[in-house]
């Protein structure tokens, strides 16, 4: 009788060197796949707002991300708007922002923000806005603005018109104010916040919307109550007596025109000690001492003193007369008895 014999093959057991290599490539391989793991957006604020035709959005629209886990890549954000609507960065309907991320204890996030700008020639209703990111382009977030008519849209010059303005100085702040009616169709005026004013000088050569370089055109948001501020600049070589206007101008709303003129400087002169003084005979007073200003700025000239009654003499001179010619815009004699 023959007994049947089992065969097995033998078993190596693993060299150390090769076991090490296999835990390191297993340990590269994990810690790419995390690095390469998309994550997808998974916080939002903004969407449901309502707004009135020729503002922007109160609020800003909010994507972003929040995680647990290694350092990623800065991520890109797509924003998509229809038109007509315009984001207020980039006056299209169409960003990309890319943003790194922030580390919070053991959390990491990135946040997109974006305001959108709703033009007077926006149909009445609703409006979607959506963002996703490049790492995760599937993942895409939808954002609804519910958009109100404009009613009874109306502008007013508050500040600033009719200024006479230095060659050279700024002016005082020019401010418009825009108002329209309660949407809702009650008889509430209503502050038109942020809606974009368009501010253009008409001559850049006498005047600039900027103190150091020559701007004509400068784009304004109507603040919280409803007001939108501008300064001209003017130039130093405008000539005198120059007639030149702004035009501020809102998309849906009246326009609206300041005017100012390039003033001449007015030179004044002032005491500034040694008046009303008693001075023995034969003594010397103290410095008669004046200040020289143009239109309220230091001017340094020359300034002639005389003696227009009695014998006394100017003891720079020795006779009745004397230029002062000091350095900056004070200038002084003195008087002998």
């Amino acid at each position: 009788m023959t007994t049947p014999v089992r065969s097995a093959t033998p078993r190596v057991p693993p060299q150390p060197g090769r076991l090490l290599l296999k835990l390191v490539a297993a340990g590269a391989l994990l810690g790419f796949a995390t690095l390469a793991q998309a994550a997808c957006l998974n916080t939002s604020a903004g969407s449901g707002q309502g707004i009135v035709k020729g503002s922007a959005i109160m609020a800003p629209l909010m994507a972003g991300i929040t995680i647990s886990t290694t350092a990623l890549p800065d991520e890109t954000f797509n924003w998509t708007a229809p038109a007509p609507l315009s984001f207020v960065s980039a006056a299209g309907q169409s960003v990309s922002e890319t943003l790194p991320w922030v580390v919070n204890g053991a959390t990491m996030s990135v946040e997109s923000l974006q305001g959108v700008y709703i033009p007077p020639t926006t149909p009445t209703g609703t409006a979607s806005v959506t963002v996703s990111t490049t790492s995760c382009p599937t993942g895409v977030m939808t954002y609804t603005i519910n958009i109100a008519d404009l009613l009874n849209p109306t502008t007013t010059i508050l500040a600033g018109d009719n200024q006479a303005v230095l060659p050279g100085a700024a002016s005082d702040p020019l401010a418009l104010g825009l108002t329209h009616t309660d949407p809702g169709g009650g008889p509430t005026v209503l502050s038109a916040t942020l809606v974009p004013v368009f501010f253009t000088v008409s001559s850049v050569s006498i005047a600039s919307l900027h103190p150091s370089t020559q701007l004509a055109t400068l784009k304004v948001y109507s603040d919280g109550g409803g007001i939108a501020p501008v300064q001209f600049f003017v130039d130093p070589a405008a000539p005198v007596g120059s007639n030149f206007t702004i035009t501020a101008s809102a998309p849906g709303y009246p326009t609206q025109v300041f005017h100012a003129t390039v003033a001449a400087p007015t030179p004044t002169m002032t005491i500034v000690s040694g008046n009303g003084q008693s001075v023995p005979a034969g003594s010397t007073s103290t410095p008669l001492k004046v200040e020289t200003l143009l239109s309220g700025v230091p001017d340094s000239i020359p300034v002639t003193f005389s003696v227009v009654d009695g014998d006394a003499t100017i003891s720079e001179s020795g006779g009745s007369t004397y230029v002062s010619t000091l350095a900056g815009n004070q200038q002084e004699a003195s008087i002998e008895t």
